[in-house]
């Protein structure tokens, strides 16, 4: 514990009365916080030995002892230190002015440590002009209206923002980096909050982790989410963003990033796609209105994955390479132009839907691929997840010489009506090949609005005559209609009423 190296005039009953050329100088006070009567910081019986932590590189510990009153409150005023550890397993609250964090030595960052399991408040304002690291397996929540500089970096365990500017200041200077190296650190946004912060998950060992969560309400991030490798590792990683409840929108640009050096090096002949994992619980939803790209992460380029029942809508043309597929939930896109996709493989896995009004169009060889019981479903969702009729979904093999498989048990869920229907729309089909196959593919069909007229509805269209094969048939939905589907060599028709 750094003590004395204060020279005290009060104590020696002198002052200094600003005499030219004077100075006093003073030095960094560590303090133990002690004493559960009251909650001002600058209460020197609240401390170890009367020392108050103090000063530039000064660490303040919050240790055992609990205030009783307040639920562990403590009123900063305007302080500055260096170090905050907490070494408690229930909770303190340091609120109401200015924390400072500084060090001693431009080298050194401040830190926050969380000792055992605790979870921690910081709610007075942080400044700063060297960000802070933050370790150990506790949680802190930052809820103050933060104007620090420079990075934050995640080592261990969870930082929680609630507001704002929790981050302090944003742009490519002042970045929060969740660090994964074995050591699982987290990031967790809930609050109903839009941040402008730039945010980097990065990975120094190989495996799996998911290092941004959504915990509740609707929180918006405009700024850049970068994905990084580094390490000298040659094995691909997962990066991984969760929503448990509410909708994160990510609107900057998502893109991966490969660091120097070895890692480098280990990537040169790397053909295995390094991913992005949305995981997304039925409560929740994600939007993506950013680009979607590779950005320098190796020859296996980005690959996404969506997993759990929840939403990820895509908005955006996508560029990451890696290709996509959807284990579980729906992925909604409405893209206007490029791919929602990017340029890979598209794979839809049992049980899960694509849904939407906008384009996939991979490139090269890479194929478009329904599992069993997957659902392809054209078309606008209603606010409760139901397709609504009118609506264009474009698979476009214009790009690549790729097929569209539609696997025994894959579904074409259609909404029907008498001024719209939802339509399944392939292109890039000329040269006459057979590169649509549906393999006892069941057309479920529900209708929005009047009693549907008898006529011909279009529910499939392709771009060129006889380039598709297989067996459909019509599922439930049409109860008290005479109903068929009409086969062209251009489109598939569903008929109601009686055959000519």
């Amino acid at each position: 514990m750094k003590k004395l190296g204060i020279l005290s005039l009060a104590a020696l009953g002198l002052q200094s009365f600003g005499l030219p050329g004077v100075s006093i100088a003073t030095a960094a006070v560590d303090g133990e916080w002690t004493n559960g009567k009251g909650g001002n910081w600058t209460t020197p019986g609240n401390w170890k030995d009367g020392q108050i932590a103090d000063g530039p590189g000064a660490t303040a510990t919050f240790g055992q002892t609990r205030i009783a009153s307040d639920r562990g409150v403590i009123n900063v005023g305007d302080r500055t230190v260096g170090h905050i550890v907490f070494d408690n397993d229930k909770q303190w609250n340091l609120s109401g002015g200015t924390l400072t964090l500084a060090t001693d030595t431009p080298s050194k960052q401040p830190t926050l440590t969380v000792k055992g399991k605790g979870q921690h408040f910081i709610a007075a304002t942080l400044e700063g002009t060297r960000g802070f690291s933050k370790s150990g397996g506790g949680r802190v929540i930052l809820s103050g209206k933060n104007t620090y500089t420079g990075p934050t970096l995640i080592r261990a365990g969870q930082l929680v923002l609630r507001s704002d500017n929790g981050f302090g200041a944003a742009g490519p200077e002042n970045p929060t980096v969740i660090r994964h190296d074995n050591s699982w650190p987290q990031l967790h946004i809930y609050g109903g909050i839009t941040s402008p912060e730039s945010i980097t998950l990065s990975h120094l060992s190989p495996g799996d982790s998911t290092g941004l969560y959504n915990d509740n309400n609707d929180n918006t991030l405009t700024g850049p989410l970068t994905l990084e490798r580094l390490g000298r590792h040659a094995k691909p990683v997962t990066f991984g963003v969760q929503v448990i409840s509410g909708t994160l929108t990510l609107a900057g640009p998502v893109s991966g990033k490969l660091g120097g050096g070895a890692a480098k090096a280990a990537l040169t002949d790397d053909s295995v796609a390094n991913r992005f994992r949305v995981g997304v619980r039925a409560k929740g939803a994600a939007l993506v209105t950013g680009d979607i790209s590779d950005g320098s992460i190796g020859n296996g380029g980005l690959a996404l994955d969506k997993i759990d029942p929840g939403l990820l809508h895509l908005s955006a043309a996508n560029t990451y390479t890696g290709g996509t597929t959807i284990n579980a939930g729906t992925l909604l896109v409405t893209n206007t132009a490029g791919s929602a996709t990017g340029t890979g493989a598209v794979l839809i896995g049992e049980g899960a839907t694509l849904a939407g009004t906008g384009i996939l169009a991979p490139a090269g060889s890479n194929d478009i691929t329904f599992g069993s019981k997957a659902v392809v479903s054209p078309g606008e969702l209603s606010p409760d997840g139901a397709t609504r009729p009118g609506g264009k979904l474009t698979l476009a093999l214009d790009a690549t010489t790729g097929h569209v498989t539609f696997h025994a048990g894959a579904k074409l869920s259609i909404a029907l009506g008498n001024a719209a229907t939802g339509t399944l729309v392939v292109t890039g089909l000329a040269g006459g090949k057979e590169r649509v196959n549906f393999n006892d593919t069941v057309v479920e069909l529900s209708v929005t609005g009047d009693r549907l007229a008898d006529g011909l509805h279009t529910l499939v269209t392709f771009d060129a005559d006889n380039a598709y094969s297989g067996e459909l048939s019509l599922g439930p939905g049409l109860d008290g209609y005479t109903a068929s589907l009409v086969r062209n060599p251009d489109s598939i028709q569903l008929r109601i009423g009686p055959a000519p």
